[in-house]
């Protein structure tokens, strides 16, 4: 008998630890992050080179050290001259315990702290080092927590906020970001899902109504508009090769987000202008084609 209540004795204290152990928000097999690297200031919708849009998912199960974890892999466009399709690419391992989150990087037997969900105001979300303290908590109806912080940044905003289950609105394993500045490139969490079913959306994923789970972007446009530009200290050129697609109109804006010029192409295909009367900096190329826009980076040292 003795024998009999000491195993249930057992089994309720096991019962207990596995409930302790269930975060409030546990990543799920169908999670899955939608992210975008760097949002042009202009045009969302267009990419200059560089820039990526992807998203991380759950793959699977592995057990590193005895722990058991999920696979998270990674696929998306790597904006390129021309653009690199990444398909089920490891990152890690990922998995949470007690309301936190612990991510062990691809190749890598070491297992880091990426959020702590039950860190108050004053506390720090992981690395006290690496980030500054929590300044508010609010709640959100679901029950998730919003944990906000003071950085000192240029037009990023939401980004300085972390999501119970989810984590920071510039990335899961990005951290915080700052996107949609001219001159200054971030990561932008688009939305996370589980079931296939947002269960949060960014500002502007409910802005532009973007789905959660397709790219916003076309690779066969992109490869199709295939849209150059050549620059000297004298002379601007933007050209379609092989005439693959019509030039309508060209735009140049400064890092403050003013008009610096602006020409309707008189050739279908291609459009040269005089650039000495840029000064030194940085400049953005907008050219609109074929009903879309694209938007480019360019840097004029005199």
């Amino acid at each position: 008998m003795k024998k009999i209540i000491a195993l249930i004795f057992v089994l309720i204290l096991s019962g207990s630890f596995i409930i302790s152990a269930q975060s409030r928000f546990p990543i799920k097999t169908t999670s899955v992050w939608r992210i975008n690297y760097e949002f042009p200031r202009y045009e969302w919708t267009t990419h200059a080179s560089g820039d990526e849009e992807y998203k991380y998912f759950i793959g699977g199960d592995t057990i590193i050290s005895g722990k058991n974890y999920f696979k998270l892999l990674k696929s998306g466009v790597l904006f390129l001259e021309t653009p690199l399709i990444i398909r089920n690419k490891y990152i890690g391992a990922i998995r949470d315990s007690e309301n936190k989150f612990y991510f062990v990087a691809n190749k890598s037997d070491t297992e880091t702290l990426l959020y702590d969900f039950d860190a108050a105001v004053g506390g720090y979300i992981a690395d006290k080092e690496s980030l500054r303290q929590i300044s508010t908590i609010d709640v959100f109806p679901s029950g998730r927590k919003k944990f906000m912080f003071d950085f000192i940044t240029v037009h990023c905003g939401s980004a300085n906020t972390v999501i119970e289950g989810i984590g920071w609105l510039g990335g899961l394993l990005e951290g915080n970001s700052c996107s949609g500045h001219p001159g200054v490139r971030g990561s932008y969490l688009v939305c996370y899902s589980e079931d296939g079913i947002k269960k949060y959306e960014s500002d502007i994923a409910l802005m532009y109504d973007l789905p959660c789970t397709e790219p916003i972007t076309s690779v066969s446009n992109i490869l199709k508009q295939n849209l150059k530009f050549s620059f000297s200290s004298s002379v601007l050129r933007v050209y379609s090769p092989n005439n693959s697609a019509p030039i309508e109109f060209v735009e140049i804006y400064n890092v403050l987000g003013n008009k610096v010029l602006e020409g309707k192409v008189n050739s279908l295909h291609e459009y040269v202008t005089n650039s000495t009367f840029l000064e030194s900096g940085l400049y953005l190329l907008k050219i609109s084609c074929n009903e879309q826009t694209h938007v480019f980076k360019f840097v004029i040292n005199r």
